[in-house]
Parts: structure tokens; C-alpha cells; sequence
């Protein structure tokens, strides 16, 4: 038996006319996922950057902020071009906006973000808000002192050279 999946809300009558039907019933609610849509970054390099020397040298840290989120737990899943993929947890700031810290490699550029929580309404959105940096580890000084130049070939003129005519 072919089975078709089917979207309706929970408790209706479609609902349980496709379940006496054998049919797969999916449920639907409020939406499960806001996608991050480039909010907040140029080309996924933050917009936003502030040093900070309290962090750990050559690193970075993303705050996201999800808007009208539903009921936490909260979690944000977001893929960096050289971090990889990195989940944090959420926290609500009063009742409103819930942030998400996320820590990266120093100017890494965010490929993807999204939450998997309820949201309470279609305008939720997923932006980056700022992230702060420590600059990156200065180069080492070499150990030893590089050798001193080789003089060049002595290929200077003598004397200038005469016209006759």
C-alpha cells in the first residue's frame, strides 16, 4: 500500500479520516526552525565587530538574537567556514528575544545558522547582532638573527666614458 504524507492540523476531522485511511499524518504547528537569512553580516563576515582582549587570542564570538521566540529550551545550530558546525544554548533576556554566544576562530565566515525552537509568530527572524574579537597572535620572532647581507659585486664605473667626434 502507497503511502502519501499529509499535512493538516492536529484533532481535525482530515486528520482522522487519513489515519482511518492508513495514510502518514503529519502534524503541523507553529514553525519549528527560523533560518538565519544573512542578517547582520557581509557576505557572513560580522558587520559588528568589537576588540576584546579578554578573549582568548585569535577568536571571536558571534551573539545571535532570535525574535518572538516560542518556549525554550532554545538552540541555535550555526556552520563557520573554518569553526565547522557549533550548537549553543539559548537564553531569554527578560521575556523577549533569546541570545546565543557563540565562539569561533578569528574572522571566520558564518555559512549557515538556525533554531530548532517554536516561534510565536512569522515575523521571528534569526540576525547576527555584533561579535567581538582579540586580535590575532602576533608572528613569532625568529630564534636566530638572519645573516647579514652578502655584499654585491663591485661592478661600479670607474670613470665615465668620453665622446670623441
Amino acid at each position: 500500500m502507497k503511502r502519501t504524507a499529509l499535512r493538516v492540523r492536529a484533532g481535525s476531522a482530515v486528520g482522522a479520516l487519513a489515519l482511518a485511511a492508513g495514510m502518514t499524518l503529519a502534524l503541523t504547528g507553529p514553525a519549528t526552525a527560523t533560518e538565519w537569512a544573512g542578517n547582520g553580516t557581509s557576505n557572513g563576515v560580522c558587520s559588528n565587530n568589537t576588540l576584546d582582549t579578554s578573549l582568548a587570542p585569535d577568536t571571536q564570538v558571534w551573539q545571535f538574537v532570535l525574535t518572538s521566540p516560542g518556549p525554550g529550551p532554545w538552540t541555535l545550530t550555526a556552520t563557520f567556514a573554518d569553526s565547522g558546525t557549533i550548537m549553543a544554548q539559548g537564553e531569554q533576556q527578560g521575556n523577549g528575544a533569546v541570545h546565543f554566544l557563540v565562539t569561533t576562530s578569528a574572522n571566520d565566515t558564518l555559512l549557515s545558522a538556525s533554531t530548532d525552537v517554536p516561534v510565536d509568530d512569522e515575523s521571528s527572524t534569526l540576525t547576527v547582532s555584533h561579535c567581538t574579537f582579540n586580535n590575532p597572535t602576533p608572528p613569532t620572532t625568529p630564534t636566530t638573527q638572519p645573516a647579514p647581507p652578502t655584499p654585491a659585486a663591485n661592478n661600479a664605473v670607474k670613470a665615465a666614458p668620453t665622446f670623441t667626434g
